[in-house]
């Protein structure tokens, strides 16, 4: 759970500080552990999806891991995947006011230079989602 450290960031942050937070798009992972496949740009290395569920619930947290490349042992990867909610709930618990949300997708200079790899990312929702809030008076310390 993600209460904890949540807190004590707004404990530490003066009135009017910002967390930035880059994180696992949650509807990204959610169609990874569904299809327990990882979409592919043609640019990373081979991936292996293993869950514990057939079936993901959307608004349960689960453990999935990645094994990338050939070497399963060696470039294991363990992830936990959580719904939007799992992931904005403890930060406005924790007395932050949303800012902003960002799903970075390429630009039209990086689509100019790549432009068949911009083609393969569009196809599915972007890996991460960054997010920037800021804690509030006084009296949202915890």
């Amino acid at each position: 759970m993600v209460t904890t450290p949540l807190n004590e960031f707004a404990r530490v942050l003066d009135d009017g500080g910002d967390l930035l937070i880059s994180t696992h798009n949650p509807i990204h992972e959610y169609l990874v552990v569904r299809d327990e496949n990882y979409p592919s740009t043609g640019d990373e290395p081979e991936a292996t999806v293993e869950t514990n569920s057939g079936s993901p619930d959307y608004a349960e947290t689960e453990r999935y891991d990645i094994h990338w490349g050939t070497d399963t042992l060696a470039n294991r990867g363990t992830y936990y995947r959580r719904s939007i909610e799992s992931l904005l709930s403890p930060l406005l618990a924790a007395g932050f006011e949303l800012q902003a949300v960002e799903e970075p997708t390429p630009d039209e200079a990086f689509a100019r230079e790549h432009p068949e790899l911009t083609r393969a990312l569009r196809t599915h929702p972007p890996e991460s989602i960054c997010l920037r809030a800021t804690i509030g008076g006084s009296d949202t310390k915890q």
